[in-house]
């Protein structure tokens, strides 16, 4: 079951190291700043982390180049 992560470190950090996310919600999060990731939605590696697939990945790295969400991967705004 998939589940939103936020990205907790800010400026500079990996977005692809399951590491920098919170613990797993339900709702997808708002977030205030500027295209930075805020949240993915994956699935929960059983330890509160997500599972970053090809997929998602794909979705992060798409989400920063063009400067908007994907299916699995929110900006801050």
């Amino acid at each position: 079951m998939a589940f939103w992560y936020t990205f907790t470190t800010i400026g500079g950090a990996d977005p692809l190291d399951p590491a920098n996310y919170s613990s797993p919600q339900n709702n997808q999060p708002s977030c205030p700043g500027n295209n930075k990731i805020c949240a993915i939605l994956a699935d929960d590696n059983g330890f509160n982390h997500p599972v970053i697939t090809n997929a998602v990945e794909d979705d992060i790295i798409r989400a920063l180049q063009l400067g908007s969400d994907q299916t699995s991967a929110v900006l801050r705004f």
